[in-house]
């Protein structure tokens, strides 16, 4: 823009002497340093219109000043719970004086201020009793899943939302408390569903479950996939050492790997152990 397209605001001199070190200085300007005088009042509000009719005229000032209005209010922010996937940074964002904290995305950890709002819990439920327990994206990060809970009762129920759009899905798993991991075609499971740990793996776009078959008198914990949809596993008896199990959905029975724990899990009464196992397996 050119300057001469800005209204012209004149400042006019007013030579003032002061003597440092008996060396005498004029200083033409002094005056405008009575910023409550009448005239340096005015002088300052058109210099302000002509300021402002500068950057008014500029196609990027609202998006730089909305860059500078969030970087500086990310001074009081928390973020916690990071999961990174390709560009994407996933996180729990919370600032007072908001109840419950945000799950946000952003394509870098040095441009925090461009992130994309997932889910609001504040906005979901004004009262604050609604909770995140956990959440996990999916590997290419397109989507994520977050364990929700109500009036704390941490039985959360599993939900699903687009990192772009933050729109949620309609496929809801319900009392997804223990463990869950994303895959390369869908996602495993773990939880009680009211006895020892079962393992269920939901391929993407279906609500069908496969079981994951585990060794009897056993939990399972630790889900991790290392290649594709493959699943490896730590499964704990009560009456053999623990193993790491592999599992593929093709698969009819999970196999154990070479990594084995030396003794199986030990409870100083053994024989309420013994009545237990004995009580699942019949």
């Amino acid at each position: 823009m050119a300057l001469a397209a800005l209204p012209d605001v004149p400042t006019p001199q007013h030579p003032t002497t002061n003597i440092y070190h008996a060396t005498q200085v004029v200083d033409n300007y002094q005056w405008l340093e009575q910023a409550t005088n009448a005239d340096v009042r005015e002088w300052t509000r058109l210099q302000n219109e002509r300021t402002g009719a500068y950057f008014g005229r500029l196609p990027f000032r609202l998006t730089v000043a909305e860059e500078l209005k969030q970087m500086s209010e990310e001074s009081s922010a928390n973020y916690s719970s990071r999961r990174k996937r390709g560009d994407r940074v996933f996180a729990l964002r919370f600032k007072p004086p908001q109840q419950q904290p945000v799950l946000i995305h952003f394509p870098s950890v040095d441009r925090l201020f461009r992130r994309t709002t997932i889910l609001d819990l504040n906005r979901l439920n004004t009262n604050g009793t609604t909770t995140i327990d956990w959440f996990e994206p999916s590997w290419d990060g397109r989507l994520v899943a977050v364990s929700l809970s109500e009036g704390g009762s941490e039985g959360g129920s599993l939900h699903f939302y687009e990192s772009d759009t933050g729109r949620k899905l309609p496929d809801v798993i319900p009392h997804v408390i223990e463990d869950f991991e994303p895959s390369a075609k869908g996602f495993y499971v773990a939880d009680l569903l009211g006895g020892p740990y079962q393992i269920r793996y939901f391929r993407r776009g279906s609500r069908k479950a496969i079981a994951v078959p585990t060794p009897p008198i056993s939990g399972a914990y630790g889900l991790r996939c290392w290649e594709g949809d493959e699943l490896l596993f730590w499964s704990t008896s009560y009456t053999d050492p623990g193993a790491l199990l592999a599992y593929r959905p093709e698969d009819k029975q999970a196999r154990a790997t070479a990594i084995r724990a030396a003794t199986p899990v030990r409870f100083d009464d053994i024989e309420v152990v013994r009545e237990f196992a004995q009580s699942r397996a019949a």
